[in-house]
């Protein structure tokens, strides 16, 4: 292990903890079913009348959209497309033959979940550094049956479970990564594994989330963000939580989970 990776041991580990029992107040998510409601995402999807648990019908939209949306060609570039609705952006994907980053993939996943229902959120995954414009993007959705959120990887097609075989949410799956224990996933072999849990390692300090989840949430005007990170990170007086400020930042994980 050199210098660096020691380094980001040790803040990783210093910065584990997140504050159990503070209380910001009710945090308002928005999953706007009606914005999505023109596209008929749901007969798209043609959900078989067999499929009836919450966590069946995550998995089966998974594998439709790694079938169906997961284009291989030139990559995206950022933020272009940050305005066009759920079709336009498989339209102009496919035609120009382009590959959907993480941002994107995780957009449209999270727009096709609340389309059919579920709760479910857009989550930035960010590194320690604050200035760094590297992140990693999935989408948090409430199991009702489980009466939880797990994390979907539409990137990678993933749902990642602890060793039990519990699905996991961001919170539990970071505790469980920086405490080296194991995390399961299925992929094709151990250096995709690998690779993916070494992505990780560098996006796992900080989680932002975005409040309205809906149609062309990217550019949405009034989005604002709720960023989580952990205890001790940030200083009492930077640490806020107010519906009239765009970024507000909290240490608690009451109010998320």
């Amino acid at each position: 292990m050199n210098t660096i990776e020691s380094l980001e041991l040790f803040v990783r580990n210093y910065y584990l903890e997140y504050d159990v029992k503070t209380s910001y107040g009710k945090i308002n998510f928005i999953y706007d079913y009606k914005s999505l409601k023109k596209y008929n995402i749901s007969k798209r999807i043609n959900l078989p009348k067999n499929i009836v648990t919450d966590l069946d019908k995550i998995v089966y939209c998974l594998k439709w959209y790694n079938e169906n949306l997961n284009y291989k060609g030139r990559p995206i570039e950022e933020n272009i497309y940050d305005n066009y609705s759920w079709i336009k952006l498989i339209k102009i994907v496919k035609k120009e033959k382009l590959t959907l980053n993480c941002r994107y993939k995780t957009m449209l996943f999270t727009q096709l979940l609340i389309s059919l229902g579920f709760k479910a959120r857009f989550v930035r995954c960010l590194p320690y550094e604050i200035m760094s414009h590297e992140r990693h993007c999935v989408t948090e959705v409430f199991i009702n049956e489980l009466n939880k959120w797990i994390i979907v990887d539409s990137t990678f097609g993933i749902i990642y479970f602890d060793k039990y075989g519990n699905p996991l949410n961001l919170y539990e799956f970071r505790w469980l990564l920086l405490s080296s224990e194991k995390i399961r996933f299925f992929v094709k072999n151990k250096e995709d594994y690998y690779n993916i849990i070494s992505m990780w390692r560098k996006h796992i300090f900080r989680f932002q989330y975005f409040l309205y989840n809906g149609d062309k949430m990217l550019e949405y005007k009034s989005q604002r963000y709720i960023i989580l990170n952990p205890l001790n990170y940030l200083s009492k007086c930077e640490l806020r939580y107010s519906e009239k400020n765009i970024y507000n930042n909290i240490d608690s994980i009451s109010d998320l989970y």
